[in-house]
């Protein structure tokens, strides 16, 4: 009997779940790009009852990262674990759409449902969903935990009396917590505070909206630009174009405290196009150099 190619693939995504690789399978192909294979890596590593930190921007999907780090864990082993958001209709829309992008790849014999704020599995796993914004996350103090995951966690109002409510149960089981955020936008905020501890131990992955450009001379749309120029790699930007219009604008060094942002836009030109690139390219690199002074 033959198997259609759609039915083939869609059971080897499920056995991708069933051997424990769908983390890295997922982020590799029809999820979210760049960095995520590393981060779950990274996860994989956390020691017993400690923490690991995403300061990633929102643009990197690492909601969907660690969601699809811990199903894994809750489908191969009976688990408790706790996603939290701001509100709790913000984590639980999350979670529904998490089980809409990937519900169909699941293998059915999890029985992966959200009910009632839990998502339930059939080996007796529950993933508890809590938004911080009424404390519901309270109701699960002295509940078993062997996974927390704390999403958006720079906008808590009170980081440290969600940890009160968690660290003692990660420490009971020797279960792992992860905090993501975008950067926070107070430096002082408690979240930062643990990104620096959790880099100190090498816990901590900061990923903005630098690593979403194209690198000068290497990928995307500038992978044939910036030839033979020194420190080509240090520039990242995004090209735009119309009739007689071209444009590039991004970033200018690879030390973030010493990084120039630029735009440099032509109008109206009657040059050839590469003369106009070739041009524009120049002008980035003199930036470049510039700045290194």
């Amino acid at each position: 009997m033959s198997v259609d190619r759609a039915t083939a693939l869609a059971e080897g995504r499920r056995e991708l779940w069933r051997r424990g690789q769908a983390a890295l399978y997922l982020l590799d192909t029809h999820g979210p790009t760049g960095g995520q294979q590393a981060w779950v890596r990274m996860l994989d590593a956390t020691p017993p009852g400690s923490w690991a930190a995403l300061e990633v921007s929102r643009q990197r999907g690492k909601t969907f990262t660690i969601l699809t780090w811990a199903f894994q864990r809750l489908g191969l082993d009976s688990l408790a674990a706790v996603f939290l958001a701001q509100t709790g209709a913000n984590a639980e829309a999350i979670v529904r759409q998490f089980l809409k992008d990937v519900g169909d790849d699941l293998p059915p014999e999890w029985g992966a449902r959200l009910v009632d704020g839990v998502v339930r599995f059939t080996n007796g796993s529950e993933l508890a969903v809590f938004g911080t914004d009424n404390a519901q996350y309270r109701r699960s103090r002295g509940r078993k935990a062997h996974i927390v995951l704390l999403s958006e966690a720079a906008f808590y109002a009170d980081l440290a009396d969600v940890e009160q409510v968690y660290q003692p149960q990660l420490q009971t089981t020797g279960g792992v917590g992860v905090y993501e955020s975008s950067p926070a936008l107070n430096p002082g905020h408690e979240f930062s505070r643990r990104c620096d501890a959790a880099a100190a131990v090498g816990r901590y992955v900061r990923d903005t909206f630098w690593s979403l450009l194209p690198i000068a001379g290497e990928d995307g749309s500038l992978a044939s630009r910036f030839r033979g120029v020194r420190n080509a790699a240090e520039i990242r930007a995004k090209t735009g174009s119309v009739s007689h219009v071209a444009a590039l604008a991004g970033y200018a060094g690879a030390d973030p405290d010493h990084r120039i942002a630029f735009s440099i836009m032509v109008n109206n030109y009657t040059a050839p196009s590469s003369e106009i690139r070739s041009l524009i390219d120049k002008i980035a690199s003199a930036i470049l150099e510039e700045g290194k002074r």
